[in-house]
């Protein structure tokens, strides 16, 4: 009697429309970013990962040697453990996330060194000495930086300074760098080493001169003639070397870039799956969008980009502002353009609110440059209507300073799709005479996400299955802009607008 009736209820079931279809059996893919495999860490460590499911991420855990240390309720996925509750040695962290049907994902285990034994008794820093370039050089163009260092406990990371200004940073030996020369003045300058220990104490290298001398080189001709175009897209290569429905669009969206021949081409973030080592860079994304690093102007805090240091500030250099994590300014045509890293949780950051270091920054950026015309771009999204990545409301203090600049325009990333917003007031108004225009472009060729069944206030074009460039055209009083489509889609968008 029993199995009949079972029987008959699942029969029952089977005869609702659509309930079995409904059932969601599928867990979220969740990868740990942070802390990265085979790192030494100690204290309290910073937890982050990304996950991503078609029901939606409701919790994010982690657990260290399957015991579970830390969770989070909300994206950013983020969170910190006290090291010192394990004993030092390795040790192997899991991030798991939990959708909204109650299916739980496992990232791929991490394991990292714990070394807490160093005591506030160890003050002895660490030993470190330049090694390239050599003391007396001339230099030009891109120099590479190396350096040596020892502790009897074990070096953590070396930093180079030029003139006294941090130029490079590395986190693993051999200790290397490189600096872009033409940020200084032709002449005498000084380069310094500083290593780092387990237990936080810094050896500084002895000082060592070299000349620089960049030839100033033949302005190369504009690309595109007539006014600055700039080709826009983040969330770019996947570890696939064919293009596909869901990934591998890297291969497609380079052939728009291409076509453009803009003058400059702005990348949003998450430049390389699933991090952004130089193994990656090489594999997935050098043959393709690399090609354009000389004109890339990088956008800092990608998670997928160690937020702005790492491997990634290797790869790009001075392509991504003067130091790793950092946010930055410069002028293209008429148009004044601030590319912000809007990781406010990143203790590299420091947080975006009001008298933080890069709030005031970038108040003083705006008050320098009063161009009539103002773009500015970062990773996560102020506005969306995403499924995978709910609105980044930390950056209010930003979008305040940006408003009453006369900003016009912002181009975001971190969702795999693409969105337009008519101008809005910080608070999501529509405001047509002195609103910012935003757009989401995570089209880069990654993979796609869905959107919300409700669109958010004021989204005016929206499109969640087309891998594309955003192309803007930047008047000395306006803009153009048009969503160029890959190759065998259709999906566009296009327009202009006035500066305020």
């Amino acid at each position: 009697m029993l199995v009949a009736a079972l029987l008959t209820g699942a029969a029952a079931l089977a005869l609702v429309p659509g309930l079995a279809a409904a059932a969601d059996h599928r867990a979220p893919h969740v990868v740990l970013t942070a802390p990265i495999a085979g790192a030494t860490i100690s204290g309290t460590v910073r937890l982050s990962a990304t996950a991503s499911d078609r029901s939606g991420v409701t919790q994010v855990e982690w657990y260290v040697d399957g015991a579970k240390v830390a969770s989070d309720g909300a994206a950013p996925w983020e969170a910190s453990w006290i090291s010192t509750s394990v004993a030092d040695g390795q040790h192997t962290i899991v991030a798991k996330a939990r959708d909204a049907a109650g299916n739980w994902g496992a990232s791929t285990a991490v394991s990292v060194r714990v070394a807490n034994a160093a005591t506030p008794s160890d003050t002895t820093p660490p030993t470190v000495w330049v090694t390239s370039p050599a003391a007396g050089a001339t230099v030009s163009g891109t120099v590479a930086l190396a350096a040596g260092a020892s502790d009897a406990v074990g070096v953590t990371q070396a930093k180079w300074y030029v003139d006294g200004i941090e130029v490079a940073w590395d986190g693993a030996a051999p200790w290397q760098g490189s600096w872009s020369s033409a940020t200084a003045a032709s002449g005498l300058h000084t380069i310094v080493a500083k290593a780092a220990d387990a237990a936080g104490n810094w050896g500084t290298s002895p000082a060592i001169s070299v000349t620089v001398a960049n030839i100033t080189p033949t302005p190369t001709p504009a690309p595109s003639p007539g006014d600055p175009v700039i080709a826009a897209a983040g969330d770019i290569a996947a570890p696939q070397t064919s293009p596909g429905a869901t990934s591998g669009g890297q291969w497609l969206t380079d052939d728009l870039i291409d076509q453009i021949r803009p003058n400059a081409v702005l990348t949003l973030g998450d430049h390389v799956y699933e991090t952004s080592t130089l193994a990656a860079f090489s594999s997935y994304y050098t043959p393709n969008w690399g090609r354009f690093k000389s004109i890339t102007r990088a956008i800092n805090g990608g998670s997928h980009d160690f937020y702005g240091g790492g491997d990634y500030y290797k790869y790009f250099g001075q392509n991504a502002g003067p130091a790793p994590y950092a946010s930055y300014s410069y002028d293209i045509g008429a148009w004044h353009v601030v590319a912000l890293n809007n990781y406010c949780s990143d203790p590299n950051v420091g947080g975006c609110g009001v008298g933080s270091k890069w709030y005031t920054w970038l108040k003083g950026d705006l008050a320098a440059h009063p161009a009539r015309c103002t773009l500015a771009y970062w990773h996560q999204p102020y506005w969306t209507s995403g499924s995978n990545h709910a609105p980044y409301t930390a950056v209010r203090d930003y979008m305040d300073l940006l408003y009453s600049a006369g900003a016009d325009l912002l181009l975001q990333g971190h969702n795999h799709q693409y969105e337009r917003f008519a101008p809005m007031d910080p608070a999501g108004r529509r405001d047509d005479a002195r609103g910012i225009q935003s757009f989401v472009v995570g089209t880069g060729g990654r993979s796609f996400y869905g959107f919300n069944s409700t669109p958010a206030a004021n989204s005016l074009a929206r499109n969640s299955n087309t891998f594309g460039v955003l192309k803007l055209v930047l008047h000395p009083g306006g803009w153009d802009w048009q969503f160029l489509p890959v190759a065998g889609q259709t999906f566009t968008d296009s327009g202009s607008r006035s500066c305020h």
